[in-house]
């Protein structure tokens, strides 16, 4: 049996089961079906080389758009050898963001 083929049986079995129920026995049957089919749409992406080319790129065009030193939140000063690696993650976590990967784009809390 084909996973189309079933979804489809679930699907008409979900309706004949839930016709009798209480609305929290209709919520229960659901999350039921919901859970059984839920990882389908949780599938891996690998990044490739182009990938990280283009995160390489921004996170260049992050340091050189910038002066530097920043604060970064209350305390953190940014200098030196923490300025790459600072716009790498944030590279990174656009890059995630612009790929739908992320549902929130985290916003970094900058002060000149």
């Amino acid at each position: 049996m084909t996973l189309k083929q079933s979804l489809e049986q679930d699907i008409n079995r979900f309706f004949e089961d839930i016709k009798d129920q209480l609305p929290e026995g209709k919520k229960k049957t659901l999350m039921l079906l919901v859970d059984k089919y839920i990882h389908l749409s949780t599938t891996t992406t690998l990044l490739d080389n182009s990938d990280l080319v283009a995160i390489k790129g921004q996170a260049i065009s992050l340091y050189n758009d910038r002066s530097w030193p920043k604060k970064l939140g209350k305390f953190s000063i940014i200098t030196g050898s923490e300025i790459p690696q600072i716009c790498l993650v944030e590279a990174t976590i656009n890059f995630l963001h612009a790929n739908d990967f992320l549902k929130r784009t985290p916003k970094f809390d900058y002060k000149e």
